[in-house]
C-alpha cells in the first residue's frame, strides 16, 4: 500500500512540474511594460491576463479592462494605429496575420523588446514536448527603441 502511495505521489509530482510549464513566463515582457507604460497609455496584448495584473499592481492602469485583449478588441472601438502598445505572444490566442500586417502597414510602431519562452505540452503520443514561444512588445513610436532588446 506505501509503495502505491508512494508512485502516485511521485506521478503526481511529475504532473504538476510538467503543468507548471504550460504557459510561456511573461513576467520579463510584464516588467519591461510595467517599467515603461503610463498612466493613459493604450494597451493591445493578445494574452493580456498576466499582463494586466503586473500593470495594475504596478499603478500602470486604472482598472484593469484597460488592456485590450484578442477578444475585446472590437468592442474597444480604438484603431489599430491608436494604441501606444502592442504585444504578440506566439502562443494561443494568437493574433491572426491581418492585424500583424495591419500592425506593419500603421508605420509607427517598433519592436522594443522580445523574449522567447519555452513550454511543455501533451502531444497526440502523451509525450511531453517542449515548445518556443516568442513574445514581442512594440512601443508606438520611436521612444524607447535605444532600450530596445529586439
Amino acid at each position: 500500500m506505501a509503495a502505491i502511495g508512494i508512485v502516485l505521489v511521485m506521478t503526481g509530482a511529475v504532473q504538476w512540474q510538467q503543468l507548471d510549464n504550460i504557459w510561456p513566463d511573461m513576467r520579463s515582457a510584464a516588467h519591461y511594460l510595467v517599467a515603461r507604460v503610463q498612466p493613459g497609455d493604450k494597451l493591445l496584448i493578445n494574452d493580456s491576463w498576466p499582463y494586466t495584473m503586473y500593470l495594475y499592481t504596478g499603478g500602470r492602469i486604472e482598472k484593469p479592462q484597460d488592456v485590450i485583449d484578442i477578444y475585446s478588441r472590437e468592442e474597444a472601438g480604438i484603431g489599430l494605429c491608436d494604441y501606444n502598445w502592442f504585444v504578440a505572444s506566439d502562443y494561443t490566442p494568437r493574433w491572426p496575420q491581418e492585424i500583424l500586417d495591419d500592425l506593419t502597414r500603421c508605420g509607427t510602431f517598433q519592436p522594443v523588446f522580445s523574449v522567447t519562452s519555452t513550454v511543455s505540452l501533451l502531444n497526440f503520443s502523451f509525450d511531453y514536448v517542449v515548445a518556443p514561444v516568442e513574445i514581442v512588445v512594440w512601443q508606438k513610436g520611436l521612444q524607447g527603441a535605444q532600450n530596445a532588446r529586439y
